[in-house]
């Protein structure tokens, strides 16, 4: 289970999947506290999905707003058009709130 305050860093965009779900999704930013790169960064970003009413409700936030989110961590594969597995990671929520500046 991953519990982190977190900052949007693109507008959730929400979606009906071919089974009539609601499906919304954004990209978030959060600041561990391990380095991520060379200049000492401690910014990992990371792209979420929420389902129903968590995607209405997330839909409803905007670029900038802070939450808190959980939920569980996974990992998509596929295989390219020129035959290369590939991967991403993204979190898919569970439960957020609006956090509190």
């Amino acid at each position: 289970m991953f519990s982190q305050k977190v900052t949007l860093v693109s507008k959730p965009e929400l979606k009906t999947t071919k089974g009539n779900n609601l499906l919304a999704s954004a990209n978030v930013v959060y600041f561990g506290k391990n380095k991520t790169d060379r200049e000492g960064s401690h910014a990992s970003f990371i792209n979420i999905e929420a389902w129903d009413q968590n995607a209405e409700a997330l839909a409803a936030l905007k670029k900038g707003d802070t939450i808190t989110i959980e939920g569980e961590i996974y990992q998509r594969r596929w295989q390219t058009k020129e035959g290369k597995n590939a991967s991403n990671f993204y979190l898919s929520v569970s439960k957020f709130s609006k956090a509190t500046p």
